[in-house]
């Protein structure tokens, strides 16, 4: 887990140490609402912007729009871990 974790965090600040911010920045035209600058400002606030979508109730719809404009086009979740036979596994989600 603390290897997602790890990747994670290195896409977010790849995200925000790559791109300039304009106010009517999207992240691709699949998107339904524009990125808001102040949850992509820092790699503070991608994380809180992110734990905002994903945290909570399990009866709260979550904004899955909100979550595509905190990554990139190409960004891709991967989740990681160890087999019980101890052979290492990943899957792009």
């Amino acid at each position: 887990m603390i290897k997602f974790y790890l990747f994670l965090s290195l896409n977010l600040l790849l995200h925000s140490a790559t791109f300039a911010l304009p106010s009517t920045l999207s992240n691709s035209k699949l998107d339904s609402i524009p990125v808001n600058i102040k949850d992509v400002q820092s790699i503070d606030a991608i994380v809180e912007a992110l734990y905002n979508v994903i945290s909570g109730d399990s009866a709260v719809k979550r904004n899955w729009d909100l979550m595509r404009t905190l990554f990139i086009p190409e960004a891709k979740m991967i989740s990681t871990g160890i087999r019980r036979d101890g052979t290492r596994s990943y899957r792009a989600i």
